[in-house]
C-alpha cells in the first residue's frame, strides 16, 4: 500500500511525487527516516493518477483538518497542473475546504519551463518556500540542487 494522504498535525498532507531536483543533505529520503513522523510507505510505488489522488483525498473528512499541504517524499510542484486541477475538483467538490499550501523548494519554473505562478493564484492560500541558504555558496551547500546556483535564482524569482 502507498501513502497519497496522510495527517501530521491537524493538516492533511499530499504525497503526489518521489521526483526532486535537490539532495539536500538534511532530507529524510537520502538520511532514512526510522523514529520521523513519516510513515514507512510515503515512497510511492507510482505517481498517483489525478483520479487515484481525487479519490484517495475524497475518502478523508476535511471538517477535521485546518489544512491542506501538498508535500511528500518529493517535490510537489513537478505536479504543479494536477494540483491546480486537485484543488479545483476539490472546491468543487467539499464545502468549506481548509487552506491550501503548498512546501516547495520554489524551483518549479526552473524545472518546468515556464512561469506556473500564475496557475496558482485564487487556489493556493499558502506557499512555503525552504530557503535553506542566505547566500548562493550556502543554499547550494545545504539544498545540492542539479541545476546549481540557477537554482538560488529561480527560488528568488518564485518568491
Amino acid at each position: 500500500m502507498m501513502t497519497i494522504s496522510y495527517e501530521y498535525e491537524g493538516a492533511l498532507y499530499v504525497n503526489l511525487t518521489n521526483r526532486c531536483d535537490c539532495a539536500c543533505v538534511f532530507c529524510l529520503r537520502h538520511n532514512g527516516h526510522k523514529g520521523s513522523i513519516y510513515a514507512d510507505d510515503l515512497w510511492l510505488e507510482h505517481e498517483p493518477t489525478r483520479q487515484e489522488a481525487l479519490d484517495d483525498l475524497l475518502a478523508r473528512d476535511f471538517s477535521q483538518y485546518r489544512e491542506l499541504v501538498f508535500c511528500g517524499f518529493g517535490e510537489p510542484m513537478y505536479r504543479a497542473d494536477d494540483i491546480v486541477w486537485l484543488v479545483d475538483e476539490l472546491k468543487k467538490r467539499v464545502p468549506n475546504l481548509p487552506p491550501v499550501r503548498i512546501n516547495t523548494n520554489g524551483h518549479a519554473n526552473l524545472f518546468l519551463g515556464r512561469d506556473v505562478a500564475p496557475l496558482l493564484q485564487g487556489r493556493i492560500d499558502t506557499i512555503s518556500i525552504s530557503l535553506n541558504g542566505s547566500t548562493p555558496e550556502e543554499y547550494c551547500a545545504v539544498t545540492k540542487p542539479r541545476q546549481g546556483v540557477q537554482a538560488w535564482d529561480a527560488m528568488l524569482d518564485f518568491a
